[in-house]
């Protein structure tokens, strides 16, 4: 049986303008095409007619194993907190024509999906807004965790347990730092990626279009190491050990690739 959730959001306030700042400066790092797609995001979110902004908060039942995140414009974070209560916030943002339309939140079993509806009213073409999503697993372990996003960042940090984590990101940079994973999958279109390996990390896979990738490994932890790029620079400082069980692939058309040892 499916349980759908739509949270009811507060009064709307008036939101920062700083994102507009944030948005733009990723986009001229990434390259002239993510330009386009942030600065459109930003009049998207703020417009010329203000913008509204709601919060919303559901709790994560301790049944849940699995967490899938599909959005559209906005920064993702998922952290943990030994003894918190795992719950999901999020923060909407979006034209003051266009009103906020809250998150929708699906449990399905022991999944979690949190998805990013289109917005109704007239925006030209500019419908998105930014939804940030920011989820505290608190002592709840994971089998799967799945992000993905249009544009923004997207951040899963040091103690998250989950055996398997998948990102993917349009535009925007991903970091990945001590997660507690078994296989780490990864893919972006514009913008960097940063993964520091756990030790009982087996697989990284890193792709991006245009971006660098840096990846931290455990001292004493041997990987079957595999980086390319069509433009840009390749550095490891891992031993080469083709019978080594646990496999790191790294690519990038343009972009620099780093994988190190972390001292």
């Amino acid at each position: 049986m499916t349980d759908t959730i739509t949270p009811t959001p507060p009064a709307a306030s008036a939101p920062s303008s700083a994102g507009i700042g944030i948005r733009v400066a990723t986009a001229v790092i990434g390259g002239s095409i993510a330009v386009i797609a942030i600065v459109a995001a930003a009049v998207g979110q703020f417009g010329l007619a203000g913008a509204m902004s709601s919060e919303t908060s559901e709790l994560i039942p301790a049944s849940i194993t699995s967490i899938e995140i599909d959005n559209t414009v906005g920064d993702v974070s998922v952290f943990t907190t030994p003894g918190a209560t795992p719950k999901v916030d999020m923060m909407v943002d979006a034209f003051a024509w266009n009103q906020p339309v809250a998150p929708q939140v699906t449990i399905d079993g022991t999944e979690l999906s949190i998805d990013v509806p289109d917005r109704g009213g007239v925006c030209f073409g500019w419908c998105s807004g930014q939804v940030t999503i920011l989820i505290e697993l608190g002592d709840l372990s994971l089998d799967e965790l799945d992000i993905t996003s249009d544009v923004g960042t997207i951040a899963v940090n040091e103690g998250v347990v989950v055996r398997d984590l998948s990102v993917e990101s349009s535009v925007g940079d991903i970091r990945a730092d001590l997660v507690q994973a078994t296989a780490i999958d990864i893919t972006s279109d514009v913008g960097n990626v940063q993964v520091w390996a756990d030790a009982q990390t087996r697989s990284i896979i890193v792709t991006t279009s245009v971006g660098d990738i840096e990846i931290g490994v455990q001292p004493g932890v041997e990987y079957d190491a595999r980086a390319s790029s069509e433009i840009g620079s390749v550095t490891t400082d891992l031993t080469e050990s083709r019978s080594a069980t646990n496999t790191i692939t790294a690519s990038s058309e343009v972009g620099d690739v780093t994988i190190y040892t972390i001292r």
